[in-house]
């Protein structure tokens, strides 16, 4: 798993050359995503590898209190995704797939979950220029890491951020 978070790393934040025809290719984009992908929240960095393909690392923290019984908990998320933007001028259809690590501490116990999670929805860009990011759609999760103990689901997911 380590390797996977890497190779995402190496490839989002390493500048590819840009000359005017392929800026598109090396466009980045940062939004903060509430619910989606990253479970309740999560800040995001997007690089587009074509002109109709991104990828996309995510992190999340936040707490859950539950009650005197169960106690707090403290999740940690990291989405990983790779999303098909399609469309012209600044009206897109998004769809795209990837994992989503939670990391769950509670009181006393670590346990490391991991899902196959979907995004498909509609994006505001505008393609090959620096401005505003917003994304609505649907994140549907299938659990991979103890799936008999957890079920699938849908989030909603909302997105605010600017291309660079």
């Amino acid at each position: 798993m380590k390797k996977t978070i890497l190779m995402f790393a190496v490839v989002l934040l390493v500048p590819g050359k840009a000359s005017s025809r392929d800026t598109l290719n090396t466009q980045k984009s940062l939004y903060f995503e509430l619910l989606g992908n990253g479970l309740l929240w999560s800040a995001n960095f997007e690089q587009k590898v074509s002109p109709k393909l991104a990828l996309r690392l995510g992190f999340g923290i936040f707490s859950i209190s539950y009650d005197e019984i169960l106690g707090n908990s403290n999740l940690v998320t990291f989405p990983l995704m790779v999303n098909y933007i399609s469309g012209k001028g600044k009206n897109h259809f998004e769809a795209g797939t990837g994992l989503c690590g939670v990391n769950i501490k509670t009181e006393g116990t670590n346990e490391f979950n991991m899902d196959l999670t979907f995004v498909i929805g509609y994006r505001y860009q505008r393609s090959g220029k620096k401005g505003f990011v917003f994304r609505a759609g649907l994140c549907p999760y299938i659990p991979i890491v103890n799936p008999s103990q957890r079920e699938a689901f849908v989030l909603p997911a909302v997105s605010f951020g600017f291309n660079f």
